[in-house]
């Protein structure tokens, strides 16, 4: 029995040394916990960056005229072109030839006329005139009139009609006076531009024109050819 005793204390320090963690073994302390895992911190909010600027497209530019060793073109002169509606002048005058109670009269004719263009084929006139001549046996006669022109222009030609309202007068050789009468008539002209400008004309004239005169039923008739300038007002523009 007291073999078994002696043999249990020699063997229990064995034992209670086997049952120690290998850490502890060989050392008077026990070990040091283990650190804990380091915590890393949360990264900071990173910016959000900015969309990239948009890209811009370079157009190519074409060489100019001077640099392929050309001429550049100049700018062209600018044209005119007729407004809606212009207004005109016109001043002519000639030689006459007319009939009055089967007399022949010759004399000159002259005449001024304020006109409108609605259009560049169309024209209105007022043309007041007036004609003076005489008679083989010395009598000299006048007649003026007012008269409306409707008038349509192709090209360089200008052909116008219209009524008139007139005054004649007859001064007789034997007496100091002159007998008057006045009526109505219609006349014919036609104009071709010599020269053309875009606002002056230089023009022929051919006219024919049949009255009838109230006091004595008689007819003054004739035919005017002459020359004339006419300027328009208003008529072009610069495109």
């Amino acid at each position: 029995m007291k073999r078994l005793v002696a043999i249990a204390l020699v063997l229990a320090p064995g034992a209670a040394y086997a049952q120690v963690p290998p850490s502890w073994q060989g050392s008077s302390q026990p070990p040091a916990p283990a650190p804990a895992p380091a915590q890393t911190a949360a990264p900071a909010d990173e910016a959000i960056p900015s969309p990239p600027p948009p890209v811009q497209t370079v157009q190519p530019v074409p060489p100019s005229a001077e640099g392929r060793g050309e001429q550049a073109p100049r700018d062209a002169t600018p044209q005119k072109t007729k407004s809606s509606t212009s207004m005109s002048l016109r001043l002519d005058g000639g030689y006459s030839i007319h009939q009055l109670f089967g007399l022949g009269i010759h004399g000159a004719d002259v005449g001024v006329g304020f006109g409108a263009h609605p259009s560049e084929s169309f024209g209105i006139w007022i043309a007041p005139r007036f004609t003076i001549g005489s008679t083989p046996n010395g009598l000299t006669v006048w007649d003026g009139s007012l008269g409306a022109e409707f008038e349509g222009v192709v090209d360089r030609f200008h052909v116008g009609a219209g009524p008139n309202l007139f005054v004649i007068g007859v001064h007789r050789a034997v007496e100091a006076d002159t007998i008057h009468s006045f009526g109505v008539g219609v006349l014919l002209n036609v104009r071709f531009d010599v020269v053309k400008d875009d606002d002056f004309a230089l023009f022929l004239r051919l006219a024919g024109d049949a009255d009838y005169a109230f006091a004595g039923g008689a007819g003054f008739y004739g035919a005017t050819l002459g020359a004339g300038v006419s300027f328009d007002f208003g008529s072009s523009k610069s495109k």
